[in-house]
């Protein structure tokens, strides 16, 4: 075995081992033979190795570590790593045919260690992936139930929006036919307003002529009033003197009469006749000139138009015609 130069990657591995156990030293993390105990190795194998007298092998580094970690300081995982890449260096750089092959051994079992764990984890990833895939397909199948669903409530929504088209066009051509009826009732209100305020001047007209009317009215009543006043008087004196004549008259005719009865009665005769009372005679009341007729129907019928003119109905009763027949009367009869 050849011995290990004073510089190179040997001296640096030596040297960075030596102060890691003397770290673990001042720890109180054990002493150089139990260090030894623990790796299987002699007290002077181990002192070889920390002063670089021999390279120490990577197997090594792995129960240094042990014993350090099982006293409760294990060693920091910078000074670990460092280890193991100034062990490496030592060992590719070194002459000895024995440390080449422990080397080459070490580098196999560690190749051997990377591809088994680059075969775990090539099967993780695989299944990661496949459980990645299936996730990914459940995912893609819910997407498709989503889109599908997305694509009924957009039809849906399609059918809709369609049919609330056709419902606004439809309310746009009622709305269009009650404007149309709307102008129509304002051109008709226009003409009934017109035709309104053209009746409401006839009938202004109409008063203002039935005022008049009522005017000439009285005014004709009160000259038929004197009128009659001055025939009234005229004719009742000729019908008081024709009522005194025919009086007279029919007492005269009355006396006549029962002196004829009382001669008839003190006269014999061979036979008895019943006794019977003349009746009087018949028209006794004198029949009224045309002059009186003409003024009482001109006092009814003035009577009755002032009655209609006036609506005076209730004060006369409920049949004015009659009172007006009765009024026409007594005035031809007195």
């Amino acid at each position: 075995m050849d011995r290990p130069s004073s510089a190179g990657p040997a001296a640096e591995y030596a040297k960075a081992l030596s102060a890691a156990v003397a770290d673990g030293f001042r720890s109180r993390s054990g002493t150089q033979s139990e260090i030894a105990k623990a790796a299987v190795i002699s007290p002077a194998t181990l002192s070889r190795y920390l002063s670089g007298v021999r390279l120490a092998p990577r197997e090594f580094l792995t129960e240094l570590e042990k014993f350090f970690s099982g006293r409760g300081t294990p060693m920091p995982a910078e000074v670990l790593a460092q280890l193991n890449d100034l062990c490496t260096q030592a060992h590719k750089v070194s002459r000895s045919p024995a440390i080449q092959v422990r080397h080459l051994r070490e580098d196999s079992v560690r190749r051997e260690e990377d591809l088994v764990r680059s075969e775990e984890d090539l099967a993780q990833v695989k299944k990661d992936l496949a459980d990645e895939k299936q996730v990914a397909e459940q995912t893609l199948n819910e997407l498709n139930a989503k889109i599908q669903d997305l694509a009924e409530q957009l039809g849906a929504a399609w059918e809709q929006a369609r049919t609330a088209e056709r419902g606004q066009s439809e309310l746009q051509d009622g709305v269009e036919e009650q404007n149309k009826h709307l102008t129509g009732a304002q051109i008709y209100v226009r003409q009934v307003e017109a035709e309104l305020t053209e009746q409401r001047d006839k009938v202004v007209l109409l008063q203002r002529e039935v005022k008049t009317l009522r005017r000439q009215n009285r005014q004709l009543i009160e000259e038929s009033t004197e009128r009659t006043k001055d025939l009234s008087s005229e004719s009742v004196s000729s019908m008081s003197t024709q009522v005194k004549g025919r009086q007279s008259g029919r007492e005269g005719t009355r006396r006549e009469v029962s002196g004829k009865a009382s001669r008839t009665s003190s006269a014999p005769s061979k036979r008895s006749t019943p006794h019977h009372t003349l009746p009087e005679p018949s028209g006794s009341m004198p029949r009224p000139s045309w002059k009186s007729v003409a003024v009482a129907l001109i006092l009814g019928g003035a009577y009755l138009f002032w009655i209609i003119k006036d609506g005076n109905f209730n004060e006369y009763g409920p049949s004015p015609m009659r009172w007006a027949t009765q009024e026409i009367w007594d005035l031809i009869t007195k």
